[in-house]
């Protein structure tokens, strides 16, 4: 069960990147509803990924 939701996850974070590199102008609200998260939970995964050094511009951490 644990690495389902680790793979799901993981997926997440791929998806959210996929859609940035391809439209790097997305707001969170944007990013939010095409992985189906809230806005919070939006956040919440660009902050780990700028806290593994993967590049996420300061315009999308910011509330939307």
């Amino acid at each position: 069960m644990t690495t389902q939701r680790n793979n799901l996850r993981e997926d997440v974070k791929f998806r959210i990147l996929r859609l940035l590199q391809d439209n790097p102008e997305m707001s969170q609200r944007e990013l939010a509803k095409a992985v189906s998260l809230s806005t919070g939970g939006i956040h919440y995964v660009l902050n780990a990924l700028l806290d593994k050094g993967l590049p996420v511009s300061y315009t999308h951490l910011r509330a939307p």
